[in-house]
């Protein structure tokens, strides 16, 4: 089937959602009644609507690229932090499939061999690539306490 895409389901919309209902959800100021009416749906196991769980998450931009356009365009636009591109047939905005960046990694990993440029980078390591850092990066851990209580 061939549609054109508004919105997506993805991983984040499905944590958030269980935030809200496991009650460790934050909501700003003006969520907090939705977020309420959200949770009390669920506590009540009354059918909740995908509009409504998209809406709990920040949402990237939805990116596209047509089926025609050069594998490199991908990999630039998830270097940019990207997640997963909407592949549309040429020429118009219908949405036929979805690349992210896990299936572009098994990609290049089952086929690298086709693909010198590639092939020749597998057995390097980070630190010949210039990839990492030799500093130490370190977060202070702090307990915070939940469940908090939305009003």
């Amino acid at each position: 089937m061939i549609s054109t895409a508004s919105d997506t389901f993805d991983f984040n919309d499905l944590n958030a959602y269980l935030q809200v209902v496991v009650g460790l959800a934050r909501p700003e100021e003006s969520q907090v009644q939705a977020y309420n009416q959200l949770a009390e749906k669920t506590k009540n196991q009354l059918p909740v609507p995908l509009r409504e769980v998209t809406t709990l998450a920040k949402k990237s931009l939805l990116v596209t690229l047509s089926e025609s356009d050069d594998i490199s365009k991908a990999i630039e636009i998830f270097g940019s932090g990207v997640h997963r591109i909407l592949i549309c047939k040429a020429g118009s905005t219908n949405v036929i499939g979805i690349l992210s960046q896990l299936k572009l990694v098994k990609f290049l990993w089952d086929n690298g061999n086709q693909f010198p440029a590639i092939d020749q980078l597998y057995p390097l390591i980070l630190r010949d690539l210039g990839i990492g850092t030799l500093e130490t990066i370190s977060i202070k851990y702090v307990q915070l306490q939940f469940p908090v209580r939305m009003s």
